[in-house]
Protein backbone atom coordinates (compact mmCIF):
# COMPACT_ATOMS: atom_id res chain seq x y z
CA UNK A 1 0.00 0.00 0.00
CA UNK A 2 1.19 3.46 -1.16
CA UNK A 3 -1.31 5.74 -0.82
CA UNK A 4 -4.33 5.89 1.58
CA UNK A 5 -6.87 8.68 2.24
CA UNK A 6 -10.57 9.47 3.33
CA UNK A 7 -11.90 12.14 1.58
CA UNK A 8 -14.90 14.31 3.01
CA UNK A 9 -18.29 13.63 1.84
CA UNK A 10 -19.52 17.08 3.62
CA UNK A 11 -16.02 18.91 1.76
CA UNK A 12 -14.62 17.12 -1.72
CA UNK A 13 -11.76 19.37 -0.81
CA UNK A 14 -10.75 18.41 2.96
CA UNK A 15 -8.80 14.97 2.57
CA UNK A 16 -7.09 12.46 5.62
CA UNK A 17 -4.27 11.25 4.86
CA UNK A 18 -3.78 7.83 6.75
CA UNK A 19 -0.63 6.76 5.77
CA UNK A 20 1.25 9.61 6.87
CA UNK A 21 4.40 8.73 9.23
CA UNK A 22 3.86 12.52 10.48
CA UNK A 23 0.49 12.28 10.81
CA UNK A 24 -1.83 9.11 11.11
CA UNK A 25 -0.05 5.83 9.95
CA UNK A 26 -2.26 2.70 9.46
CA UNK A 27 0.38 0.51 8.24
CA UNK A 28 -1.73 -2.56 7.56
CA UNK A 29 -5.02 -2.74 6.17
CA UNK A 30 -5.55 -6.98 5.83
CA UNK A 31 -9.13 -6.40 6.87
CA UNK A 32 -9.81 -4.34 4.36
CA UNK A 33 -8.41 -6.54 1.57
CA UNK A 34 -10.39 -9.61 2.84
CA UNK A 35 -13.32 -10.69 0.59
CA UNK A 36 -16.71 -10.66 1.91
CA UNK A 37 -19.42 -12.51 -0.14
CA UNK A 38 -22.88 -13.64 1.35
CA UNK A 39 -24.16 -16.50 0.13
CA UNK A 40 -27.34 -18.36 0.16
CA UNK A 41 -27.44 -21.44 -0.36
CA UNK A 42 -30.00 -24.15 -1.49
CA UNK A 43 -30.44 -28.37 -1.93
CA UNK A 44 -26.79 -28.54 -3.85
CA UNK A 45 -26.45 -24.97 -5.17
CA UNK A 46 -26.28 -21.17 -4.77
CA UNK A 47 -29.71 -18.99 -4.73
CA UNK A 48 -27.58 -15.94 -4.48
CA UNK A 49 -24.34 -14.40 -3.78
CA UNK A 50 -24.21 -10.51 -2.92
CA UNK A 51 -21.11 -7.93 -1.48
CA UNK A 52 -22.61 -5.57 0.99
CA UNK A 53 -22.00 -3.30 3.13
CA UNK A 54 -19.54 -3.97 6.36
CA UNK A 55 -17.39 -2.78 8.98
CA UNK A 56 -13.63 -3.49 8.69
CA UNK A 57 -10.78 -2.11 11.33
CA UNK A 58 -7.25 -0.89 11.40
CA UNK A 59 -4.64 -0.24 13.69
CA UNK A 60 -2.99 3.43 13.32
CA UNK A 61 0.34 5.42 14.82
CA UNK A 62 -0.46 8.87 16.03
CA UNK A 63 2.40 10.67 16.00
CA UNK A 64 0.82 14.37 15.57
CA UNK A 65 -2.44 14.42 18.21
CA UNK A 66 -3.19 17.85 16.60
CA UNK A 67 -3.80 15.89 12.49
CA UNK A 68 -6.04 12.66 14.91
CA UNK A 69 -8.33 15.77 16.49
CA UNK A 70 -8.57 16.92 12.64
CA UNK A 71 -9.63 13.76 11.28
CA UNK A 72 -11.90 12.92 14.28
CA UNK A 73 -13.43 16.23 13.31
CA UNK A 74 -13.91 14.78 9.90
CA UNK A 75 -15.71 11.21 10.41
CA UNK A 76 -18.24 13.23 13.09
CA UNK A 77 -19.50 15.56 10.35
CA UNK A 78 -19.39 13.10 7.57
CA UNK A 79 -22.00 11.03 10.25
CA UNK A 80 -23.76 13.81 11.83
CA UNK A 81 -24.71 15.19 7.77
CA UNK A 82 -26.42 11.95 7.22
CA UNK A 83 -30.01 12.85 6.44
CA UNK A 84 -32.97 10.40 7.37
CA UNK A 85 -33.47 7.93 4.65
CA UNK A 86 -30.52 9.33 2.65
CA UNK A 87 -27.88 6.91 4.15
CA UNK A 88 -24.87 8.06 1.47
CA UNK A 89 -25.70 11.82 1.05
CA UNK A 90 -22.64 12.85 3.10
CA UNK A 91 -20.39 9.90 3.18
CA UNK A 92 -16.69 9.99 2.61
CA UNK A 93 -14.54 8.24 0.22
CA UNK A 94 -11.79 6.03 0.93
CA UNK A 95 -9.23 5.55 -1.36
CA UNK A 96 -6.16 2.73 -1.42
CA UNK A 97 -3.84 2.99 -4.23
CA UNK A 98 -6.55 4.83 -6.75
CA UNK A 99 -9.20 2.45 -5.57
CA UNK A 100 -12.29 4.02 -4.55
CA UNK A 101 -15.56 3.23 -2.46
CA UNK A 102 -17.71 5.27 -0.01
CA UNK A 103 -17.43 5.14 3.52
CA UNK A 104 -18.09 6.34 6.59
CA UNK A 105 -15.29 5.92 9.87
CA UNK A 106 -17.65 5.13 13.03
CA UNK A 107 -14.70 4.39 15.64
CA UNK A 108 -12.00 5.65 16.22
CA UNK A 109 -10.60 3.93 19.30
CA UNK A 110 -7.26 4.89 21.33
CA UNK A 111 -5.53 1.87 22.83
CA UNK A 112 -2.39 3.62 23.98
CA UNK A 113 -1.95 7.00 24.69
CA UNK A 114 1.42 8.55 25.87
CA UNK A 115 3.79 11.74 25.15
CA UNK A 116 2.17 12.83 22.27
CA UNK A 117 1.45 10.01 20.82
CA UNK A 118 -1.62 7.75 20.52
CA UNK A 119 -2.53 4.59 19.19
CA UNK A 120 -5.68 3.88 17.46
CA UNK A 121 -8.00 1.42 15.96
CA UNK A 122 -10.04 2.75 13.13
CA UNK A 123 -13.72 1.26 12.33
CA UNK A 124 -14.37 1.71 8.27
CA UNK A 125 -18.05 0.87 7.46
CA UNK A 126 -17.80 0.51 3.98
CA UNK A 127 -20.92 1.01 2.09
CA UNK A 128 -20.23 -0.24 -1.67
CA UNK A 129 -19.51 -3.97 -1.36
CA UNK A 130 -16.70 -3.17 -3.49
CA UNK A 131 -14.10 -1.38 -4.62
CA UNK A 132 -13.60 0.65 -7.54
CA UNK A 133 -11.04 2.52 -10.11
CA UNK A 134 -11.73 5.05 -12.82
CA UNK A 135 -10.05 3.71 -16.19
CA UNK A 136 -8.54 6.78 -18.28
CA UNK A 137 -11.38 8.55 -20.11
CA UNK A 138 -11.95 7.80 -23.51
CA UNK A 139 -12.45 10.79 -26.09
CA UNK A 140 -14.89 10.43 -28.41
CA UNK A 141 -14.77 14.47 -30.79
CA UNK A 142 -17.92 15.24 -33.60
CA UNK A 143 -16.70 14.70 -37.40
CA UNK A 144 -16.79 18.92 -37.71
CA UNK A 145 -14.03 18.97 -34.93
CA UNK A 146 -11.74 17.06 -36.42
CA UNK A 147 -12.17 17.18 -40.49
CA UNK A 148 -14.45 14.81 -41.08
CA UNK A 149 -13.20 11.73 -38.69
CA UNK A 150 -13.46 10.79 -35.30
CA UNK A 151 -10.21 11.40 -33.62
CA UNK A 152 -9.11 8.96 -30.33
CA UNK A 153 -6.85 9.95 -27.94
CA UNK A 154 -6.04 6.73 -26.34
CA UNK A 155 -3.07 5.14 -24.26
CA UNK A 156 -1.94 2.08 -26.28
CA UNK A 157 -1.75 -0.53 -23.07
CA UNK A 158 -5.48 0.56 -22.12
CA UNK A 159 -7.51 -2.05 -21.38
CA UNK A 160 -10.42 -0.92 -23.13
CA UNK A 161 -9.51 0.10 -26.87
CA UNK A 162 -11.67 2.09 -29.54
CA UNK A 163 -10.97 1.44 -33.17
CA UNK A 164 -11.55 4.40 -35.25
CA UNK A 165 -14.82 4.76 -37.90
CA UNK A 166 -16.59 7.90 -38.19
CA UNK A 167 -20.02 6.30 -36.78
CA UNK A 168 -19.22 2.83 -35.67
CA UNK A 169 -16.53 1.61 -33.74
CA UNK A 170 -15.08 -1.21 -30.84
CA UNK A 171 -15.21 -1.41 -27.45
CA UNK A 172 -13.32 -4.14 -25.83
CA UNK A 173 -13.92 -4.57 -22.30
CA UNK A 174 -11.44 -7.48 -21.11
CA UNK A 175 -12.73 -7.95 -17.99
CA UNK A 176 -15.08 -11.25 -17.02
CA UNK A 177 -18.09 -9.45 -15.75
CA UNK A 178 -19.70 -6.48 -17.51
CA UNK A 179 -18.74 -3.00 -16.27
CA UNK A 180 -20.23 0.49 -15.13
CA UNK A 181 -18.97 3.33 -16.35
CA UNK A 182 -19.68 7.35 -16.19
CA UNK A 183 -20.25 9.53 -19.81
CA UNK A 184 -20.14 13.17 -20.44
CA UNK A 185 -21.63 14.21 -23.37
CA UNK A 186 -21.08 18.12 -25.26
CA UNK A 187 -23.48 20.29 -26.72
CA UNK A 188 -25.18 21.08 -28.91
CA UNK A 189 -27.03 18.14 -29.01
CA UNK A 190 -30.38 17.23 -29.20
CA UNK A 191 -32.26 13.80 -28.00
CA UNK A 192 -28.31 12.15 -28.07
CA UNK A 193 -28.16 8.71 -28.51
CA UNK A 194 -25.09 5.73 -28.28
CA UNK A 195 -25.44 2.14 -28.73
CA UNK A 196 -23.06 0.44 -26.78
CA UNK A 197 -23.12 -3.86 -27.22
CA UNK A 198 -26.72 -3.61 -28.67
CA UNK A 199 -27.85 -1.20 -25.73
CA UNK A 200 -29.29 2.28 -26.59
CA UNK A 201 -27.90 4.90 -23.94
CA UNK A 202 -30.83 7.82 -25.39
CA UNK A 203 -31.51 11.04 -22.89
CA UNK A 204 -34.55 12.97 -24.46
CA UNK A 205 -33.09 16.41 -24.03
CA UNK A 206 -31.35 19.52 -25.77
CA UNK A 207 -27.86 20.45 -24.52
CA UNK A 208 -26.73 23.91 -25.59
CA UNK A 209 -23.69 25.07 -27.03
CA UNK A 210 -21.45 24.74 -24.50
CA UNK A 211 -23.10 23.44 -22.11
CA UNK A 212 -22.80 19.10 -20.93
CA UNK A 213 -24.69 16.40 -19.63
CA UNK A 214 -23.33 14.10 -17.37
CA UNK A 215 -24.49 10.47 -17.19
CA UNK A 216 -23.42 8.18 -13.90
CA UNK A 217 -24.05 4.77 -14.30
CA UNK A 218 -22.19 3.13 -10.87
CA UNK A 219 -24.93 1.06 -8.86
CA UNK A 220 -25.47 4.13 -5.69
CA UNK A 221 -24.25 6.64 -7.65
CA UNK A 222 -27.09 6.35 -10.50
CA UNK A 223 -27.71 10.11 -12.26
CA UNK A 224 -28.19 12.01 -15.21
CA UNK A 225 -27.58 15.85 -14.82
CA UNK A 226 -27.69 18.69 -17.56
CA UNK A 227 -25.13 21.43 -17.09
CA UNK A 228 -26.18 24.78 -19.09
CA UNK A 229 -23.61 27.26 -20.54
CA UNK A 230 -23.56 29.22 -16.80
CA UNK A 231 -23.12 26.31 -14.84
CA UNK A 232 -26.43 25.65 -13.42
CA UNK A 233 -27.34 22.15 -13.06
CA UNK A 234 -31.25 20.51 -13.73
CA UNK A 235 -31.44 16.65 -12.53
CA UNK A 236 -32.59 14.98 -15.95
CA UNK A 237 -32.83 11.56 -14.41
CA UNK A 238 -36.45 11.16 -16.28
CA UNK A 239 -35.50 12.09 -19.57
CA UNK A 240 -33.17 9.13 -19.63
CA UNK A 241 -34.83 6.00 -21.38
CA UNK A 242 -35.05 3.21 -19.25
CA UNK A 243 -37.03 0.56 -21.25
CA UNK A 244 -37.83 -2.44 -18.61
CA UNK A 245 -34.59 -2.41 -17.05
CA UNK A 246 -31.70 -4.15 -17.56
CA UNK A 247 -31.44 -6.20 -20.40
CA UNK A 248 -34.18 -4.47 -22.06
CA UNK A 249 -31.89 -3.12 -24.68
CA UNK A 250 -32.82 0.60 -23.92
CA UNK A 251 -31.80 0.83 -20.10
CA UNK A 252 -29.81 4.26 -19.54
CA UNK A 253 -27.34 2.35 -17.09
CA UNK A 254 -26.73 -0.98 -19.07
CA UNK A 255 -23.09 -1.97 -18.01
CA UNK A 256 -20.53 -2.73 -20.97
CA UNK A 257 -20.37 -6.18 -21.59
CA UNK A 258 -17.61 -8.33 -20.96
CA UNK A 259 -15.70 -8.69 -24.34
CA UNK A 260 -16.20 -7.02 -27.83
CA UNK A 261 -18.70 -4.55 -28.61
CA UNK A 262 -20.16 -2.77 -31.34
CA UNK A 263 -20.34 1.15 -30.53
CA UNK A 264 -22.26 3.61 -32.07
CA UNK A 265 -23.71 7.32 -32.13
CA UNK A 266 -24.98 9.70 -34.78
CA UNK A 267 -20.81 11.49 -34.61
CA UNK A 268 -22.51 15.28 -34.43
CA UNK A 269 -21.52 15.56 -30.88
CA UNK A 270 -18.70 14.89 -28.77
CA UNK A 271 -18.12 12.95 -25.11
CA UNK A 272 -16.01 11.63 -23.24
CA UNK A 273 -16.22 7.40 -21.71
CA UNK A 274 -15.47 6.32 -18.23
CA UNK A 275 -15.22 2.71 -17.53
CA UNK A 276 -14.86 1.53 -14.21
CA UNK A 277 -12.84 -1.22 -12.54
CA UNK A 278 -14.71 -3.10 -9.95
CA UNK A 279 -13.08 -5.74 -7.24
CA UNK A 280 -14.13 -7.13 -4.17
CA UNK A 281 -10.92 -6.05 -2.67
CA UNK A 282 -7.94 -3.22 -3.87
CA UNK A 283 -5.50 -4.89 -5.62
CA UNK A 284 -2.22 -6.88 -3.94
CA UNK A 285 0.08 -5.96 -6.91
CA UNK A 286 -0.61 -2.25 -7.10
Amino acid sequence: MKTFTYTSGVDANTVVDLADPDGIMIGQIRELRSTAWNVDTDYRTVSSATREAREDEATGNCSDLEQLDRAVTVFDADLAGLKNGQGRATAGTLTVDGWWQKCLVTHVEPKLAFRGFAQCTFRFLLLDGVWRHDLDALHYWPASASGGTADLDLPTDMPFDLAGGAKLDTLVNTSLLPRPWRMTIFGPATNPSIVIGGNTHQIDVTIPDGGYLTVDAIDGEKAVTLVDQQGNRTNVFDKARRGTGQGSGEYIFERIPAGTSTLSWSNSFGFDLTVVEERSVPPWSN
